[in-house]
């Protein structure tokens, strides 16, 4: 406990600044989750830009953390988060006793939803259709559409990156492939391994590459 603490505090103060940051609201932390809600109490203005720039600069910032604390002789996993926008049922919740000021509704659920799946697509940010946004400052790469436990229709989900992260060229030679994966996936699966070849690293290009094989 003397060691776990301090390492899980100093992780969580920082995502915590950069959600304040960006005018989110923290609802609640569950171990070493942290649950943020944008536009409640107080309407923010383009909060699913916010949201997701603010997810963008939290996985910066928990990889710089995971970097140092790795340096100290201690392994933190990868920092996985889900973006989602819609209604949802904001106030106090509870007894006469105990009230919590939180969110409830299948938004909430498939924020949660995306989180986890970011395991499966080699993905750290998954954000819904509806949380996408056009700006200049963000690019997104098109998972696919998925079926999500809850929710009756399937839902389309993208990873978003910073614009200045990778090359224009690679962004539309990614999205070429997925437009092709139908019809020519022999084209689609080419420009796919010319992508992995040039950034080996890039997991959603091997878990497409391992769906079109």
């Amino acid at each position: 406990p003397d060691k776990l603490t301090p390492i899980l505090n100093g992780y969580l103060d920082d995502l915590i600044e950069i959600v304040l940051k960006y005018d989110g609201t923290v609802d609640k932390i569950i171990g070493d989750a942290v649950h943020a809600m944008f536009s409640a109490p107080l309407d923010v203005p383009e909060h699913r830009l916010q949201a997701t720039l603010c997810a963008l600069e939290m996985l910066e910032s928990a990889e710089k953390y995971r970097a140092r604390i790795r340096r100290e002789g201690v392994e933190l996993g990868r920092t996985r988060i889900g973006v989602s926008s819609g209604a949802a049922l904001v106030g106090n919740f509870g007894s006469s006793k105990r009230l919590d000021y939180t969110s409830h509704g299948s938004v909430v659920n498939l924020a949660a939803r995306l989180e986890a799946e970011n395991k499966v697509f080699g993905t750290s940010i998954c954000v819904s259709a509806d949380a996408k946004v056009v700006s200049e400052k963000i690019v997104y790469r098109e998972i696919g559409t998925i079926a999500v436990r809850g929710l009756l229709e399937p839902v389309q989900v993208f990873e978003p990156l910073r614009a200045t992260d990778r090359p224009s060229i690679e962004i539309e030679n990614y999205a070429q492939a997925i437009s092709l994966v139908s019809d020519d996936p022999a084209r689609a699966r080419q420009i796919l391994s010319e992508l992995l070849t040039a950034q080996p690293e890039d997991r959603l290009v091997e878990f497409q590459l391992r769906h079109l094989t």
